[in-house]
C-alpha cells in the first residue's frame, strides 16, 4: 500500500492541504480498478456515480480509511445527512479533536445522520468518525474546498480566561482549526487501521518550532522605533518591520541602519481600497519611496489586516515574495490565497491576530497581556503551529515585548524573519 493521500477528483484547494501537511497525494481512478494498493486514505471531494460508490463501499470493506463531506458520501454504507445552519462546531472535549478550538463558518452544511463527534452551535453532533462499512471514516458536514475559499471577514472575540475579551477583524472561516481538523483526521484515519502517518516536519533543520516578530510601524515615532529596536537588539531578536511609509517620510533613510532586521511595505496611505488600481498606486508609492533611500522591501502586510481579490492582484502585480492578511487567514500554516475560481502567487504567511494593542483596548494590565500569550504560546506549541506575533511601537509595553522574547529564548525556540520562514517554506 502506497502511504499518500488518493483524491477522487483534481483540487488546487486538497492539493494545497497536502502540501501544507506534507503528505504525497494522487488522483485515484475509482471506476477503473481497485483502489486498495493505491492510498492509504481516499479523499471523496466531489459526489460519486453509482459505481464510483460501490468501488468505496469496496474500499471500506477491505479496511480503508475515507474522509469526505456529508453530501459527497451520500448513501456510502447507507449514510444520509441533513442540511444545517453551521455558525460554528466546537471539539466538546471529543478524545479524536480534543485540541481544536471553535471552527467559525457562518453556512449552510449536510450533517452526516450519524454524527457522533463535535458539535453544532445547536449543541448536536457535528461529525462522524468510527467504524464504517468494514473500515473508518470521517464525515464532514461541509466542505472544505468551500470554505478555504471563503474570504469573508468579521470581528471576532479571542478566547482568555476574562469577562473581557480581545478581539479584531479576521477571516470569518477559521481556516486555521480546518486545517487542523483535517491533519487530526489524516492522523486518526491512519493510526486507527495500524498505520504510521508520515508527513514532512513544518520546521526547518529540525526544529520543534519557530518564532517571528512582526512589527507594522503605524505612525510610530522615531524614538519608539529606536526603543523597540534597542530591545529586539539586547535580545538578539530579528523582526519583520512593514513600514508606514508616509508617516516617516522625513526620516525613512533611518532604517537603513538596522542590523539583522527585515524591512517590507506596509503602506504609504495607511488604507487598503476596493480596486485593484487604487492599492497599486498606494503600495507602489511606498515601493518607490523605500527604494529611493536605499531599502529593499520584500514582504507586504496590509493596513488592518484587511485581504482581497483587488490587494491580492497589485500584491501579485509587484512581486512581493510573500504577504501576511489576518483578514484571509490567521493561526496556521503558510498557504497561497484562493478566491473567486483564482489562486494567487503569492505566499500568505499567518500570524495569530491580537497583538498588545488589541489588549490594551479593553484596559488589560501588562500582566494579564503577558497570561494571554502564555496560554496562545503553549496552545500553538503543542499544536506545532509557528510562533508568529506581531506589534506596533506605539502601544510600547516593553515588559509584554520582553517576555515574549524570553519565552523563547528560555525553550531554545530558533528566531526567524518571515521572510526566511516564507523561503524555506516556497
Amino acid at each position: 500500500m502506497k502511504l499518500q493521500i488518493g483524491l477522487v477528483t483534481q483540487s488546487l484547494v486538497w492539493e494545497q492541504i497536502c502540501l501544507q501537511e506534507g503528505v504525497p497525494f494522487g488522483i485515484v481512478d475509482l471506476a477503473a480498478k481497485d483502489v486498495r494498493e493505491e492510498c492509504s486514505l481516499l479523499v471523496v471531494n466531489r459526489t460519486l456515480t453509482g459505481l464510483e460508490r460501490e468501488n468505496v463501499e469496496q474500499y471500506l470493506r477491505n479496511g480503508g480509511g475515507v474522509l469526505g463531506y456529508a453530501l459527497h458520501l451520500f448513501q456510502v454504507a447507507g449514510t444520509n445527512s441533513l442540511r444545517e445552519r453551521l455558525d460554528y462546531v466546537v471539539s466538546d472535549h471529543d478524545e479524536i479533536f480534543s485540541d481544536l478550538q471553535l471552527i467559525d463558518l457562518g453556512i449552510y452544511g449536510s450533517v452526516p445522520r450519524e454524527a457522533n463527534r463535535m458539535r453544532t452551535h445547536a449543541n448536536t453532533f457535528a461529525v462522524f468518525a468510527g467504524p464504517l462499512g468494514g473500515g473508518f471514516a470521517v464525515i464532514l458536514p461541509f466542505d472544505a474546498v468551500e470554505v478555504l475559499k471563503d474570504y469573508r471577514a468579521a470581528s471576532k472575540n479571542f478566547y482568555f480566561t476574562r469577562d473581557r475579551l480581545p478581539s479584531e477583524r479576521v477571516s470569518l472561516v477559521s481556516k486555521g482549526e480546518v486545517r487542523h481538523l483535517l491533519h487530526r483526521s489524516f492522523e486518526y484515519l491512519h493510526h486507527v487501521r495500524g498505520l504510521p502517518y508520515v508527513h514532512v516536519w513544518y520546521f526547518p533543520h529540525g526544529n520543534s518550532n519557530l518564532f517571528a516578530f512582526r512589527i507594522d510601524t503605524d505612525g510610530a515615532s522615531r524614538n519608539d522605533v529606536d526603543e523597540l529596536y534597542s530591545i529586539a537588539r539586547d535580545n538578539h531578536v530579528a523582526m519583520s518591520w512593514y513600514l508606514d511609509v508616509k508617516s516617516h517620510q522625513n526620516w525613512l533613510d533611518h532604517f537603513r541602519y538596522m542590523v539583522n532586521q527585515e524591512l517590507g511595505v506596509h503602506c504609504y496611505e495607511h488604507q487598503t481600497f476596493p480596486t485593484y488600481d487604487t492599492n497599486l498606486k498606494n503600495m507602489s508609492k511606498a515601493v518607490r519611496a523605500m527604494e529611493a533611500v536605499g531599502l529593499r522591501p520584500v514582504g507586504f502586510a496590509s493596513p488592518y489586516g484587511i485581504w482581497n481579490p483587488a490587494l491580492a492582484k497589485a500584491i501579485d502585480e509587484l512581486s512581493f515574495e510573500y504577504s501576511s492578511e489576518f483578514s484571509y487567514a490567521y493561526d496556521t500554516l503558510p498557504l497561497y490565497p484562493e478566491a473567486d475560481g483564482k489562486r494567487w502567487k503569492t505566499l500568505q504567511v499567518p500570524i495569530h491576530p491580537i497583538c498588545i494593542g488589541s489588549m490594551k483596548q479593553i484596559g488589560y494590565s501588562d500582566e494579564q497581556m503577558i497570561d494571554y500569550y502564555r496560554g496562545v504560546l503553549d496552545l500553538k506549541m503543542s499544536r506545532d503551529e509557528p510562533l508568529f506575533f506581531y506589534h506596533h511601537p506605539t502601544h510600547r509595553s516593553w515588559d509584554v515585548v520582553k517576555f515574549l522574547f524570553n519565552f523563547v529564548k528560555e525553550r531554545n525556540i530558533e528566531n526567524v524573519t518571515l521572510c526566511e520562514y516564507a523561503r524555506w517554506w516556497s
